[in-house]
């Protein structure tokens, strides 16, 4: 199942990329980060690439751009996966990995966290 799904319109690198959730097999848990560049030659997605460095072996998904592409919001069980918690992770421009995530402790509290948004 793919759920989740953000759309970045990357016009620095010129391109289209749809991050979004999956359980699809070969990921690192039972749900991860996955994202697929739309072909400006075809007009279709491109097979989908799971993020390796967001990815853990909890469940990791709705992940939500800033819009230079520089900043990831995220859900994740992260590596204690004792609850869902909100994570971010940056990058020097939208070409370059994404760093280790950090967990937003400040915002994050003892339940659930869904769905990070911005305005």
């Amino acid at each position: 199942m793919d759920f989740g799904p953000f759309l970045f319109n990357d016009e620095t690198a010129g391109q289209t990329l749809l991050y979004y959730s999956s359980d699809r097999p070969g990921g690192a848990g039972k749900v991860d980060i996955y994202v697929s560049r739309l072909s400006s030659e075809t007009g279709t997605l491109e097979p989908p690439v799971p993020i390796a460095e967001l990815n853990t072996n909890k469940n990791d998904f709705q992940p939500t751009l800033r819009k230079d592409g520089l900043e990831i919001f995220f859900v994740s069980g992260g590596p204690t996966g004792y609850f869902l918690d909100l994570w971010t992770a940056t990058r020097e421009t939208t070409l370059d990995s994404w760093s280790t995530p950090v967990n937003l402790t400040l915002l994050n509290i003892t339940a659930y966290e869904y769905h990070p948004t911005l305005s």
